[in-house]
């Protein structure tokens, strides 16, 4: 995408990283962000921080994912309802493996 010069808007980032989160993508996840503020200059809006927060969740990078909410400029509550869920499912997992 990057070397066919693809601009990275809002629709096609939140696209990118809901592929990246499904395929647990996490380091191209996060050279998206890197450089659509660097290069790009796109100011991450609650539909970019959602899928960020998506993409570090289901990756088991809960803590970077509660960063990521705790430095948001805007509360999201779906953001939270993420990390509450991906947390919930990760508990899940580890106590089946106990079993």
């Amino acid at each position: 995408m990057l070397e066919n010069n693809v601009t990275l808007d809002e629709g096609v980032s939140t696209s990118v990283w809901s592929v990246c989160s499904h395929a647990r993508l996490v380091v191209e996840g996060k050279e998206i962000s890197q450089r659509m503020t660097k290069d790009y200059n796109v100011k991450l809006g609650l539909a970019h921080y959602s899928c960020f927060v998506d993409l570090l969740g289901r990756a088991g990078h809960l803590d970077e994912a509660y960063f990521i909410i705790k430095t948001m400029e805007v509360v999201d509550i779906y953001a939270l309802i993420v990390v509450l869920m991906i947390t919930y499912l990760h508990l899940m997992i580890l106590l089946y493996v106990q079993i």
